[in-house]
């Protein structure tokens, strides 16, 4: 599979009830199956029998994504539906694997044994209590001696949870846990399109994005039967690369505001003569710097407004990123930003018109930095109002701000 992350064209319709109560599913464990021979078998047995305990009816439809060392009549022989996804890919096998579950209650497990499928019933209890989305959290749980490298528990997992929950305000302690439950209607709610491990990210924050109301409970990980499939780098970027595309209005806040910061402390900072070069490679220099200064107070003020029609179009006015963006807009020294520059700009200018100076370079070079304020502030009061004005007819995210969270519940 290459690195790129790979979307699926279109999600599969998962099948409507069965018309009669006497074939209704309540519960549908899905297991995407790649060469599991040792351990498929026993998940599926534990799951049934998770599936028994709990009083409900179910099935354990196992995704076989191209096995060749007989996972798949393993499977069967242990009790599982199996169906097969020709396409690899951990995202594939669960899209296939889902569009063929027929229970009111989706469960999504690995079949390597890492995961106690005994703990399916506390899962369902959350659905079942009204929650839409629940997490079972190997961190607010016992990790067990073996089941998970260092580098994956205190730096990889931590640090794409983090990036997650800062990026769309959500509180998981284990975004990218393996054992998770959701609702019929959630899963078609999700409209999830990855092919790839990142699918684990996409559920996370399409979850965040659409308000599905989200508990986690705390859970044993276990160490996993045979060679693992997951490759930590090439895995990692994917994931990271799929967080930071959900949000690129912020992305490009962040690069145009670095960009600027740098282009104009250049700017201050440069001498007529820096390092004893001529005079012309410090214009040059100066009015270089100036522009890139230019271009990233505009690539701020696009994201930003990419950011404000994002929260327009999907209503996502929970995140914090939001809500900064609204109290600056709410904020009257935001207004004044733009005439303050100009005026200083104009001034500055006016100055050096007035007094004359023997230093011509030192002279254009002041020159160009009042001008180039003084545009700064003109584009400044033109994103504003702009801004302003996106916002005003965007979902209000100020009433968010005292509702009650629902990302999760305290472990």
């Amino acid at each position: 599979m290459s690195a790129a992350t790979e979307t699926a064209p279109e999600q599969p319709e998962l099948p409507g009830p069965p018309e009669k109560a006497a074939d209704a599913i309540a519960i549908s464990v899905v297991l995407p199956c790649l060469n599991e021979a040792p351990s498929v078998g026993r998940c599926v047995e534990s799951a049934l029998e998770a599936i028994s305990r709990s009083g409900l009816t179910g099935e354990v439809v196992v995704c076989d994504n191209g096995s060749t060392d007989g996972s798949a009549e393993i499977a069967e022989q242990a009790g599982a539906r199996v169906v097969h996804e020709s396409v690899r890919g951990y995202g594939s096998a669960y899209l296939r694997g889902f569009s063929s579950a027929r229970g009111t209650f989706l469960v999504m497990g690995d079949a390597d044994a890492s995961y106690d499928f005994g703990e399916i019933p506390k899962l369902v209890a959350m659905l079942q209590d009204g929650y839409d989305y629940v997490v079972g959290s190997r961190f607010a749980g016992r990790i067990l001696p073996g089941a998970m490298p260092w580098t994956h528990r205190y730096i990889g997992n931590p640090v794409l949870t983090g990036v997650l929950n800062r990026l769309f305000d959500t509180r998981l302690s284990d975004a990218h846990s393996g054992l998770r439950a959701m609702t019929r209607p959630a899963y078609q709610r999700l409209m999830l399109r990855c092919t790839g491990m990142e699918l684990a990210s996409e559920i996370a924050v399409r979850a965040a994005q659409t308000g599905l109301r989200q508990a986690e409970v705390p859970i044993t990980y276990h160490p996993r039967s045979g060679s693992s499939k997951l490759r930590p780098l090439q895995d990692g970027w994917r994931h990271l690369r799929f967080l930071v595309g959900m949000v690129p209005g912020l992305m490009m806040m962040v690069f145009g505001l670095l960009t600027l910061v740098l282009a104009a402390a250049t700017v201050i900072v440069v001498q007529p003569r820096p390092f004893g070069t001529s005079p012309s490679f410090s214009l040059h220099l100066t009015i270089l710097f100036t522009l890139i200064t230019l271009v990233g107070a505009q690539v701020v003020e696009l994201g930003a407004a990419a950011h404000l029609h994002s929260l327009k179009l999907n209503g996502d006015g929970r995140s914090q990123l939001s809500r900064s963006i609204e109290r600056a807009l709410e904020s009257p020294p935001l207004h004044l930003l733009g005439p303050a520059l100009f005026v200083i700009g104009l001034a500055a200018e006016i100055v050096s018109l007035l007094q004359a100076s023997p230093d011509a370079t030192a002279h254009f070079r002041f020159t160009v930095i009042s001008l180039t304020t003084m545009m700064l502030g003109v584009q400044a009061s033109i994103a504003v109002s702009y801004l302003t004005r996106v916002h005003g007819s965007a979902p209000s995210v100020a009433s968010t701000l005292d509702e009650p969270q629902r990302d999760g519940v305290s472990l």
